[in-house]
């Protein structure tokens, strides 16, 4: 994927740990990369594995918003068909 576009992002792990930035103009990948690190600065360094993201696609595309899902594995996040 490499597709630019404006994301909102979050990051999910049970009901009370959660984190969420809009990233613009980015390729949804740098766009969780972005979420990562503001999650890291909130919760400290962890194992990510457990959480869930997704990348939400926002803001004049001029067509039906996308929604991207990922898993953190082995160090690095992989996108999750849907």
């Amino acid at each position: 994927m490499d597709d630019v576009a404006n994301w909102d992002c979050w990051g999910a792990c049970g009901e009370m740990k959660h984190v969420n930035r809009p990233v613009p103009s980015s390729a949804p990948e740098e766009a969780i990369q972005q979420l990562l690190s503001k999650a890291r600065f909130v919760f400290g360094d962890q194992d990510w594995s457990a959480w869930s993201w997704e990348a939400r696609e926002y803001a004049g595309t001029g067509r039906t918003p996308r929604t991207i899902r990922f898993r953190y594995a082995a160090g690095v996040f992989v996108c999750v068909k849907s």
